[in-house]
């Protein structure tokens, strides 16, 4: 006998995967959810797991290979000696920061030999290599030493340097000091006593106020034609260029 439509339940849609509750139901435990969810998620899961795997690899290779390459860079740069096996590591390594202590050493090569163009030209690039770096400073003042050298104004530069806080003492002190000869060459007495004064508060007791104070007692007697003033020279900054790096002193303005 045949149940009646008008007493057969509405289906509110697919009933196969339904699951009568009743006092006899037990809940699925984890182990159930994970087991279905790797079910549903297995391809995603490990795909994600692949890839996770791949960046690792990758970067790690990419570290080791970094690595080698930096050794074989610092290899190349301990076999160099004269100044065109410096300009072919620049050539070859060109951002390089040994680039920047290569075109260092030709620069004092350069004012050593009394090439001041060449000097200032490679100590200006070396400057931008080694840029925040110790001897990027080093090299601004000697860029700015070799274009006094030449013949060209460079106490826009030098007053950079001298006032710049953020730089090595060694490297204000002799910039300081070179403005302080620049003006005692000139008669400028006001410019001389201020350059002076800046030298003594950039280092007071140092030999660079020695020599600064000295400047003053010269300008004194330079009154008296039977005095006249010695040339001044000016020593070395104080930050060294790396082991292979010839000697430089960096001279005054002197007359």
């Amino acid at each position: 006998m045949s149940t009646p439509a008008s007493q057969v339940p509405p289906s509110a849609g697919d009933d196969r995967n339904l699951v009568t509750v009743d006092e006899t139901y037990v809940a699925p435990g984890l182990d159930d959810k994970l087991r279905l969810f790797w079910e549903k998620n297995a391809k995603l899961v490990v795909g994600l797991l692949v890839v996770v795997v791949l960046v690792i690899t990758g970067r790690s290779a990419s570290q080791y290979f970094a690595a080698q390459r930096e050794e074989a860079t610092r290899a190349d740069y301990a076999k160099v000696v004269t100044n065109d096996q410096l300009k072919a590591f620049v050539a070859q390594y060109p951002n390089h920061l040994l680039a920047g202590v290569a075109e260092l050493r030709l620069a004092d090569d350069g004012y050593a030999a009394g090439n001041f163009a060449g000097a200032q030209a490679d100590y200006t690039k070396a400057a931008s290599l080694l840029a925040g770096q110790p001897l990027g400073q080093r090299a601004q003042l000697g860029a700015a030493m070799s274009r006094l050298q030449s013949g060209q104004p460079a106490e826009a530069e030098l007053k950079q340097l001298a006032g710049d806080v953020s730089l090595f003492k060694g490297i204000r002190v002799e910039a300081a000091y070179t403005l302080a000869v620049l003006a005692a060459d000139a008669g400028r007495s006001d410019d001389l006593k201020a350059q002076v004064q800046q030298v003594r508060e950039i280092e007071p007791n140092g030999l660079w106020a020695q020599r600064a104070v000295g400047l003053l007692g010269r300008q004194a007697s330079t009154a008296s034609p039977a005095a006249p003033a010695p040339a001044v020279t000016a020593p070395a900054a104080t930050l060294a260029a790396p082991a292979g790096t010839p000697s430089v002193v960096f001279p005054g303005a002197a007359k």
